[in-house]
């Protein structure tokens, strides 16, 4: 019994591990580039519902799991600003960078269109 309960629970955790994917949030100015760390990470499906909500670490890193395979947006709230990125969820063990520049954060006040959302990813 004791070693059916091990088993499980290591299986438990195999399986959640595999259908994670794993990403790196980055900001880009100039030549040189900077992790985006201890930032609030959203993820939106396509009926704009939110489906999962976390935090970089000190490199930017984050793991997002359980969660379908199809293409969320992604809201990263940095310097005070939401940049808003679309992101694929593949369950795929690749580690998958997400990178925006100081362009991405031109806009201070939120946009005020779909029209304007598309050209400003950042508000």
């Amino acid at each position: 019994m004791k070693y059916a309960t091990i088993l499980l629970l290591y299986l438990l955790l195999v399986t959640s591990k595999t259908r994670a994917d794993n990403f790196q949030i980055a900001f880009w100015q100039g030549n040189s580039t900077s992790y985006v760390a201890y930032s609030s990470i959203k993820l939106y499906d396509a009926a704009n519902r939110e489906v999962f909500t976390g935090s970089t670490d000190k490199y930017g890193r984050i793991i997002i799991g359980n969660i379908n395979n199809g293409n969320y947006r992604m809201e990263i709230t940095f310097r005070n600003k939401i940049c808003r990125k679309v992101i694929a969820i593949d369950h795929s063990t690749n580690f998958k960078i997400v990178n925006f520049t100081s362009a991405d954060l031109a806009f201070n006040s939120p946009p005020s269109s779909l029209h304007q959302q598309l050209l400003d990813p950042c508000s």
